[in-house]
């Protein structure tokens, strides 16, 4: 009943606004009793059968907003069922993206749909750290630009992740080498869903050798892994050329492990 419903809100939220895909504003229950929130992107007439991608933005939001909506509506254009995640803060945890997976399920057929994830720099960790604790839930999974080692990460910028709590913050910055061993780079390594990673060599917000390590680690455990690098290119690409390739490279991939 509450696929319906969705299906036929978004069709009706499609004719008000003349677009091929339509938008739907959702929650989802998280644990402990709290909402998440998002919003589904999908192809007029579509209903919850074909796959499915949970999109999780950078932190802060805004940094990257107008990129991640585009490539959202061209999964959906495509046939996927989108499901961006919102906050209102600077993070999204990582069981606000298991939660939203948990939404995309059908009732009593959670194994049975493909779900794929798409993370953009924090949110690449948050996207890569759900795949590493709920491995079975996945089967795609794409990072751009994405913090891949928190130890690496703020041995290199000297950041840590958004929102962390003062007392922490302090423990890991007298002694950065407990970050050695979060999630998500050890766990990744025994994953079986294909991963595909993009970076821009000039990134300095989360340098490239986050994912050159990772890459060389997943590759290394028989991890199906991709690596593509936009030279010249930062945390965001700049150049239409890149974009461009950024957005075939996605749809093809998610196309390809998806259907």
């Amino acid at each position: 009943m509450l696929a319906f419903l969705a299906a036929s809100a978004r069709a009706q939220q499609a004719k008000k606004t003349g677009s091929s895909v339509s938008e739907l504003s959702i929650e989802f229950p998280l644990p402990g009793g709290s909402a998440g929130h998002g919003i589904i992107f999908a192809a007029q007439g579509s209903g919850r059968e074909q796959p499915a991608v949970v999109v999780v933005p950078d932190s802060p939001r805004e940094r990257i907003d107008a990129e991640v909506r585009a490539l959202s509506k061209l999964l959906a254009a495509r046939g996927l069922e989108v499901l961006e995640i919102s906050t209102t803060g600077t993070n999204i945890p990582v069981e606000a993206v298991l939660g939203a997976a948990g939404y995309l399920s059908s009732p009593g057929q959670a194994n049975s749909r493909r779900i794929g994830i798409l993370g953009y720099g924090w949110g690449g960790h948050a996207a890569l750290s759900a795949v590493a604790l709920s491995s079975e839930t996945w089967s795609a999974a794409v990072s751009v630009g994405g913090v891949s080692d928190l130890y690496v990460h703020y041995r290199l910028t000297r950041e840590l992740p958004p929102e962390t709590p003062d007392s922490q913050a302090a423990l890991w910055k007298e002694k950065p080498q407990l970050l050695e061993g979060i999630f998500p780079v050890q766990a990744l390594e025994t994953v079986r869903a294909p991963i595909l990673l993009f970076h821009g060599t000039d990134d300095a917000r989360v340098p490239r050798q986050e994912s050159d390590r990772l890459y060389a680690r997943l590759l290394q455990r028989r991890v199906s892994v991709g690596l593509i690098l936009y030279p010249k290119e930062g945390h965001a690409f700049a150049r239409a050329q890149n974009r461009n390739d950024f957005h075939r490279r996605v749809a093809e991939f998610f196309d390809k492990k998806l259907r």
